[in-house]
């Protein structure tokens, strides 16, 4: 038996005993725990926050008398 026909083999066995309903629940979980541990700018569905303006000092117009 080469080594190609014996991993498919035992991924057959594996397969076999793993009920999928908590197959589909672990890579559930998998997917949550990978985006809840990405960086802030690489989240998807990130909440949308207000554009805050920088405040600059010497802009307003000069008052007139």
């Amino acid at each position: 038996m080469n080594l190609s026909a014996l991993k498919k083999q035992e991924e057959r066995k594996r397969e076999a005993a793993y009920a999928p309903a908590a197959r589909w629940q672990h890579i559930q979980q998998t997917i949550t725990w990978a985006e809840a541990n990405l960086p802030p700018h690489l989240r998807r569905n990130r909440p949308r926050t207000a554009k805050v303006l920088p405040i600059t000092v010497g802009t307003r117009p000069p008052v007139q008398s």
